[in-house]
C-alpha cells in the first residue's frame, strides 16, 4: 500500500487521528497515552523513522502533483548513427539527438517525460533506442503519426501535436530528426500550444550534424517568439492597444524596468482607447525617449530576436505619429501644450486612425472636442486654450449658434457666410484629417481655416470674429 492510499483510507476512517500517515496516527497514539516525558523504545523509534520516510514520500508525491509538467516533444527518424553532440561547452554521444540533448541540458532543464513523434518506420528504427536510452530517466511515450506526405497527413500530424502535448505544460523541442517538412509541421504545432493551450515553451533546438566535428545544437526558440512580437505590433498598429507588447516581454514579473514599460504601455493603451489626445502624446513621447534603447538591448541580448532592429523601429513609427512634439512632464505639463496647426494635425490623426480601426464612438466624443480646438485656433484664443470656462466653452458656444443658424430658414448666402469657417470639417460623411496633417510641412495645415472669409451683410456680427 502506498503511503498517499494509506492517507486516504486514514481520512475516509471518521476518527480523530487527522494524521498524514498511518505511522504517525500510530506513534501519536502510543505517545499520547503517557502524561509524563520518557524515553522512546526500540519500536517507537523504529516507528518514529518510518514516520519520516512516509512522511517525505508523500511531501514529494503532493510536490510532484503540483509542478507544472516539462515535456520534451521530439521527432524521431529512421536512419540513426552515431554522432557527437555539443551544447554549453559539454558534449555527448548518441545514435539520436533527443539523448544526447537530455544529457547535455542542465539537470533543472531536463524535461519530466518525452514524447517522440513516429512513422512506422521510425517507430521500428528509432524508438527503441529512446527507450532504452532515456526509460531510466523519465517517462518515454510514442506518439504514432504518418509520413504526412498528403494534405491529410499533414493535418493529422498537427492535430497529433495538439493532442499530445498537456495544456500549461512546459515544453522543449527538438527537430533534428524526421523528413524535412516535420521540423516546419512541428513549429506550426508549437505555435498552436503557445498561443491557444497555455504551454511555455522552455527551448527548441535542431542539431546541426557534422561530419568532422561535433555537432552543435543551436537554439530555435527566438524563431517561435518572432511571430508572438509581429502579432503584438499588428495589434498596436491595428488597435491602438500595446498590452501584447508587455505581455511578450513577460509583463511585470522581470525587474523593475519591465514593471515601468508595462505600466507605461497599459497607460499608452487607455489613453488611446479612452480617446485622450494630450494624454496619449505625452506616452508615447516618454517611451519612446525612455524605453526604446532598452527595449531594442533586452530583444538582442536577452530573447536573441532576429528583426530586433526592424521590430523596435516599426514600434517608434507608431509611437512617432501619436507622440507630442515638445517635452510634456512635471506639474502642469498640459498647461504647456501650445495650440498650433500641428497639434491640430496630430489630434486629427487620432480621429483617423480610431475611426479606421472601428473605434467610432470614441472618434465622435475626440471628433466634438477637436472641432472646439479648432475653433479656439480660429479664434486666436490659444493661451489657456484648455480652459473651459474662459475659452472653450465660449468656441464650443458659437459652433453650436452656427449649428443651429445652418437650420434656420435665412438666405443660402447669409447661412454660407456664418458656416465659412466650419467648411466641410463638420459633414459626417467628408471627415478626413488628411486635410489637417502637417509635421513635415508646416504650409500644410487647416487650410480652410486660413481662408478669407466672405464679408457678411452689415450689421449682422460673424458669430466667429
Amino acid at each position: 500500500m502506498s503511503s498517499s492510499e494509506s492517507t486516504v483510507r486514514t481520512s475516509k476512517a471518521g476518527g480523530a487521528s487527522t494524521s498524514a500517515t498511518p505511522s504517525i496516527a500510530l506513534l501519536n497514539r502510543r505517545l499520547g497515552t503517557s502524561p509524563a516525558p520518557r524515553m522512546l523504545t526500540a519500536s517507537e523509534v523504529d516507528l518514529l523513522r518510518q514516520c519520516v520516510k512516509e512522511a517525505s514520500d508523500v511531501a514529494h508525491e503532493v510536490l510532484t502533483r503540483s509542478k507544472t509538467e516539462h515535456v520534451l516533444l521530439t521527432v524521431l527518424g529512421n536512419n540513426p548513427q552515431p554522432t557527437l553532440y555539443a551544447f554549453n561547452e559539454r558534449e555527448w554521444e548518441a545514435k539520436i539527438a533527443p539523448i544526447a540533448l537530455f544529457q547535455l541540458l542542465p539537470e533543472h532543464e531536463r524535461p519530466d517525460r518525452v514524447l517522440a513523434l513516429c512513422t512506422p518506420e521510425a517507430r521500428q528504427a528509432s524508438w527503441p533506442l529512446l527507450e532504452e536510452g532515456l526509460g531510466q530517466f523519465c517517462r518515454t511515450e510514442v506518439v504514432d503519426v504518418s509520413g504526412a506526405d498528403t494534405q491529410a497527413g499533414i493535418n493529422d500530424f498537427v492535430a497529433a501535436i495538439a493532442s499530445a502535448v498537456p495544456p500549461n505544460a512546459d515544453l522543449t523541442v527538438d527537430v533534428t530528426h524526421g523528413f524535412r517538412h516535420f521540423s516546419f509541421l512541428a513549429y506550426v504545432g508549437v505555435l498552436y500550444l503557445a498561443a491557444l493551450r497555455g504551454v511555455s515553451v522552455r527551448g527548441a533546438y535542431y542539431g546541426m550534424l557534422n561530419s568532422d566535428a561535433p555537432s552543435p545544437f543551436l537554439d530555435l526558440r527566438p524563431l517561435l517568439e518572432l511571430p508572438r512580437w509581429v502579432h503584438a505590433l499588428q495589434v498596436l498598429h491595428d488597435t491602438g492597444s500595446a498590452l501584447p507588447i508587455a505581455q511578450a516581454l513577460g509583463g511585470e514579473q522581470n525587474g523593475p524596468w519591465s514593471r515601468k514599460v508595462t505600466q507605461d504601455l497599459r497607460l499608452l493603451s487607455e489613453a488611446y482607447l479612452s480617446g485622450l489626445p494630450l494624454e496619449l502624446g505625452r506616452m508615447a513621447q516618454e517611451i519612446r525617449k525612455a524605453h526604446l534603447k532598452p527595449l531594442r538591448k533586452v530583444l538582442k541580448r536577452e530573447h536573441g530576436l532576429p528583426l530586433a532592429d526592424e521590430l523596435v523601429a516599426q514600434f517608434g513609427e507608431t509611437l512617432e505619429r501619436h507622440m507630442l512634439p515638445e517635452p510634456s512632464s512635471g506639474e502642469g505639463w498640459k498647461q504647456r501644450i501650445a495650440l498650433t496647426e500641428n497639434e491640430l494635425a496630430r489630434q486629427a490623426g487620432v480621429i483617423d486612425s480610431l475611426l479606421k480601426h472601428g473605434n467610432t464612438a470614441t472618434a465622435l466624443r475626440l471628433m466634438s472636442e477637436w472641432a472646439v480646438s479648432w475653433a479656439v485656433w480660429c479664434l486666436g484664443q490659444r493661451e489657456g486654450w484648455l480652459d473651459y470656462e474662459k475659452v472653450r466653452g465660449v468656441a464650443a458656444n458659437r459652433l453650436g449658434a452656427i449649428g443651429k443658424l445652418t437650420e434656420t430658414p435665412h438666405s443660402g448666402e447669409q447661412t454660407d457666410h456664418r458656416a465659412a469657417r466650419l467648411g466641410q470639417v463638420l459633414e459626417p460623411d467628408q471627415w478626413t484629417a488628411k486635410r489637417f496633417r502637417a509635421p513635415r510641412d508646416a504650409s500644410r495645415g487647416p487650410r480652410r481655416c486660413q481662408a478669407p472669409v466672405p464679408q457678411e451683410p452689415q450689421g449682422r456680427p460673424s458669430l466667429l470674429e
